[in-house]
C-alpha cells in the first residue's frame, strides 16, 4: 500500500461531502440510502454524534461489502446506533472507496473502515498500524472534518 500524492479538493467536492454527512445525520438510516436523496440546504447544522468520531476527533466512515458508505461507531458499548448510512452522492467518498478497494485487494473481506480529517483518510491495518490512505488539501475549513 502506498500514499498517493496530496490533491486539492474542489469547493464542490467538499460541499457535496458535507451535504451527504448532513443527510446521514438527519435520516439516521440503518439501511442503504442509495443515490435518490435530495441534498439539504447548507444552513442545516450538521451534528455528528461523538460516537461516530475517533478519539482524535476524526470522522469514522465504513463501507459495507457492497461498498455503501456509513458513519461507523468508533468504540465502546451502548453509545448509540452502530451505523447511519450515507447517500452515495459524494465524489470524495467514491475516491476513498476506490483507494480502499485498491489497498485491500488482497483481503477476502470487502469493505472497511477509514478515519477522515482535514488532511486526508487513514486506515488501520490488520496489525493495527495506522496507514495514510489518501491526503488532501481543503479549499476551506470543513464543518465535519477536524
Amino acid at each position: 500500500m502506498h500514499t498517493i500524492e496530496t490533491r486539492q479538493l474542489t469547493p464542490q467536492e467538499l460541499e457535496e461531502f458535507e451535504a451527504t454527512i448532513r443527510i446521514a445525520c438527519e435520516l439516521r438510516a440503518d439501511e442503504k440510502i442509495g443515490r435518490k436523496v435530495k441534498l439539504p440546504p447548507d444552513n442545516i447544522a450538521t451534528l455528528v454524534p461523538d460516537h461516530f468520531k475517533a478519539v482524535d476527533g476524526s470522522l469514522v466512515v465504513s463501507f459495507d461489502a457492497g461498498w455503501n458508505p456509513f458513519l461507523c461507531q468508533s468504540s465502546g458499548w451502548n453509545l448509540g446506533p452502530q451505523r447511519w448510512y450515507i447517500p452515495i452522492k459524494s465524489r470524495l467518498l467514491a475516491t476513498i472507496a476506490s483507494a480502499l478497494q485498491k489497498s485491500t485487494r488482497h483481503r477476502r473481506v470487502r469493505g472497511g473502515r477509514v478515519f477522515l480529517n482535514s488532511s486526508g483518510a487513514r486506515l488501520k491495518t490488520e496489525s493495527l498500524e495506522e496507514v495514510q490512505l489518501l491526503t488532501w488539501q481543503l479549499p476551506r475549513s470543513s464543518k465535519v472534518l477536524p
